[in-house]
């Protein structure tokens, strides 16, 4: 394992296309966002996050990326068809260190099912429990995502190796 987590190499593990459409849900500043639009240049991409400032501030970098393929939506995911994107409509979504803010892990999960097309990925890569940066807060375990998500109807295809602070995992949708 590398000690800080490379988004490149993790991404690397999906098998994607640039014609492909994809989405990061809980984009915060962005970071996988933007490499996944670097990926799927043919196709959309959406960084969706309920918070404004990381939107704004998204925007910016993605204009000095030239990034045309990439739309920034402001919405609460948790909520029912939270995201305001079409059922069955992309090829990829992205969970990246935002399962262990939610408290309604599962609400977010079935959004993910919900706008992923058959044979669909969602990557999962959040923060592991027994480290010093989640001293303080609850980490989403490892054990409850796959729980949560089998629970939804995602398929675990498989368990990347990641860095010493995260897990990663791939689902498909079944």
């Amino acid at each position: 394992m590398s000690q800080i987590i490379d988004i490149n190499e993790i991404l690397d593990q999906l098998k994607l296309s640039p014609n492909m459409s994809g989405a990061d849900f809980g984009t915060g500043p962005g970071h996988w966002a933007i490499e996944l639009a670097r990926r799927l240049m043919n196709g959309l991409v959406y960084a969706i996050d309920i918070q404004e400032s990381y939107l704004s501030a998204l925007k910016g970098r993605a204009e000095q990326n030239y990034l045309s393929n990439l739309r920034l939506l402001r919405r609460d995911l948790t909520e029912p068809k939270g995201s305001g994107l079409p059922e069955a409509s992309l090829h990829v979504v992205v969970l990246a260190n935002v399962l262990f803010q939610i408290e309604d892990k599962k609400a977010l999960l079935t959004e993910a099912y919900r706008v992923l097309r058959p044979r669909g990925q969602l990557l999962v890569v959040d923060w592991r429990q027994d480290t010093a940066v989640m001293k303080h807060q609850r980490a989403a375990l490892l054990e409850e995502i796959e729980t949560l998500a089998d629970q939804v109807g995602f398929q675990l295809t498989e368990q990347l190796e990641t860095d010493e602070y995260h897990f990663g995992l791939i689902f498909k949708k079944n």
